[in-house]
């Protein structure tokens, strides 16, 4: 009987913190007196790559502010969980922080894919300040984020076209199957392409093998993830981009001591600035110096020729608005602010 009854309050404790996680309730690892409040950081990125980098930079900052009294433990290369699974992990709290793209979300932010659309992105500080901007003043934004605590909302430099041949034209694209996420998937399709969404990390093998032709990112993915080993071409369109968010379990967040909350908040915009200088420094010299090195070809498309590529995406984006008003949700308004935005920061 003493067995049975203990088996069953197991079972309700285990049930209980099963619903809590799934509600967003999780709360950080209590700490003991003198230890530090444990939080842990799941990033599909490698521990050598900008963006890990910048953040292990901004962390320590974080733990230097607060005395020591919060610790940051990270898990690189997705060893905790993959990018696409991130974000619910997150909510589950299965962890405390978690880094992912919005590509591997669609649908379920949208009006923030208004960051990702083929607008025209002219500089990587444009994109990443335009985008971040817009995340911290549009309150219907702020309320598709509500069940977490954003911590940065950060552009990855404008795509490029990496490609195992190349591509100089609409004729080059044209049926041609190419790795694109999120947003990218309907801009690639209006281009002619054919695209592939799958995992960063499947990414390499499938240019190997010849599963696809080409992949379409930061031309930083050529030196992070080894790209330039099997595409030997780059073209600089630099239409869109895509957004990582860091975010935080909202019951982790809401359970932490406020001054160290306050301390957190206040340096959120420079969590923004380290990520956006690793993405600078890192795409300049991967294109202008390492990979020419490297024996790769960068492409630049004539203006004719990007003209023919912004007539084809024009349509992408006014889908996009009209199906979100549609729905009573103010994309043209908040498409213009973007606009303005990228126009602000350029």
């Amino acid at each position: 009987m003493k067995v049975a009854k203990l088996r069953a309050l197991v079972l309700v404790v285990v049930t209980a913190m099963a619903l809590a996680g799934a509600s967003g309730k999780s709360s950080a690892a209590p700490a003991a007196p003198g230890k530090p409040i444990e939080l842990r950081v799941a990033t599909h990125m490698s521990a050598k790559h900008c963006k890990t980098i910048a953040e292990k930079e901004w962390t320590a900052e974080i733990e230097r502010l607060t005395g020591g009294r919060v610790k940051f433990i990270f898990f690189t290369d997705a060893s905790l969980v993959s990018a696409t699974k991130a974000h619910d992990a997150v909510l589950s709290g299965v962890t405390d922080i978690g880094v992912y793209p919005l590509g591997h979300l669609p649908g379920m932010f949208p009006l923030t894919e208004v960051m990702n659309q083929p607008v025209g992105l002219n500089s990587t500080k444009a994109a990443i300040w335009a985008g971040w901007e817009l995340m911290k003043s549009s309150k219907v934004m702020q309320d598709e984020w509500k069940s977490v605590k954003v911590l940065s909302a950060c552009s990855l430099p404008p795509y490029a076209l990496m490609t195992t041949k190349p591509v100089r034209n609409l004729e080059d694209l044209r049926g041609k199957e190419v790795k694109a996420s999120g947003r990218a998937v309907h801009a690639m399709k209006a281009l002619g392409g054919v695209p592939v969404d799958i995992p960063i990390t499947a990414t390499y093998v499938a240019l190997q093998k010849g599963t696809i032709g080409g992949h379409w990112c930061p031309p930083t993915d050529l030196k992070q993830w080894k790209i330039a080993d099997v595409c030997r071409y780059i073209t600089l369109d630099h239409f869109l981009s895509i957004t990582h968010y860091t975010t935080m379990n909202l019951g982790v967040w809401n359970s932490l001591p406020a001054d160290v909350k306050k301390i957190i908040d206040s340096k959120l915009d420079d969590l923004v600035t380290r990520e956006m200088n690793g993405w600078i420094e890192t795409n300049d010299l991967v294109i202008k110096e390492w990979f020419p090195k490297q024996g790769g070809t960068v492409i630049q498309l004539t203006p004719e020729e990007r003209a023919r590529w912004t007539q084809r995406l024009e349509p992408v984006t006014e889908n996009w608005v009209k199906s979100l008003e549609a729905k009573g949700l103010p994309a043209r308004d908040t498409l213009k602010e973007f606009q303005r935005l990228l126009v602000k920061y350029k």
